[in-house]
């Protein structure tokens, strides 16, 4: 258990043997089934999670149904939302879903906490988590915002080929709206646009990537 922490606390090494032994007496695993869903919101807290193995796509979700992928979390990573109730000024709900199945280092929340409130690198550590997220989120309103929906739709395109490390995703069109918010109707028209192109070749449940290069292109493009 130490070695993990180690690996994902950055401010472990400034830690004592008593806050070390405490961190790691406390922190567990935890394993989660491909397709679980969570949510956290003001108060709502799991702990902080650290990604061992699979992978984890935080969210958000209207009253219709309709979602808009914020980011994902992958090995290694920490997922600072799943301790929400840290952040006092959240006042919506964020959602998480697991792509796959997900193991996960959870560290308390009271023992995070305190950790916190007596060592300043933690706290230090917890501020950049959440810059570096507000950052991802920043970057993705840019891209609703002034990005062609086509451009947004590579790029998500070329993410899940790197994360699968494959041509051949098991995607549906639903899938792919969910993550851009978008209408499935939007998707398929410029997934079959693509196709024309010869950059993908579309199937029931799958698309491959036939021309990485100009699919890469297309992600660049303004």
């Amino acid at each position: 258990m130490e070695e993990i922490l180690k690996k994902a606390l950055k401010f472990w090494n400034g830690l004592t043997i008593e806050q070390k032994e405490f961190l790691a007496v406390h922190a567990v695993m935890h394993r989660y089934e491909k397709g679980t869903r969570v949510s956290y919101g003001t108060g709502e807290c799991s702990g902080l999670n650290i990604v061992q193995e699979g992978r984890i796509r935080v969210f958000l979700s209207d009253s219709s149904g309709s979602e808009i992928t914020l980011y994902r979390v992958i090995p290694g990573e920490v997922c600072i939302f799943s301790a929400s109730c840290m952040l006092k000024s959240l006042d919506f709900e964020i959602h998480m879903a697991f792509e796959e199945e997900t193991e996960v280092c959870i560290i308390p929340m009271a023992v995070y906490q305190q950790i916190c409130d007596s060592v300043i690198k933690a706290k230090d550590f917890t501020l950049e988590l959440v810059s570096n997220r507000f950052t991802d989120v920043m970057r993705l309103l840019g891209e609703v915002c002034f990005s062609d929906m086509s451009k947004r739709l590579a790029e998500l395109l070329c993410e899940y080929s790197e994360l699968t490390k494959t041509k051949r995703l098991l995607l549906t069109h639903e899938r792919l709206a969910c993550d851009l918010g978008t209408a499935r109707e939007v998707v398929s028209r410029l997934l079959k646009q693509m196709e024309r192109e010869g950059v993908l070749r579309l199937s029931r449940g799958m698309i491959e990537i036939r021309d990485e290069e100009a699919l890469k292109k297309k992600g660049k493009e303004f």
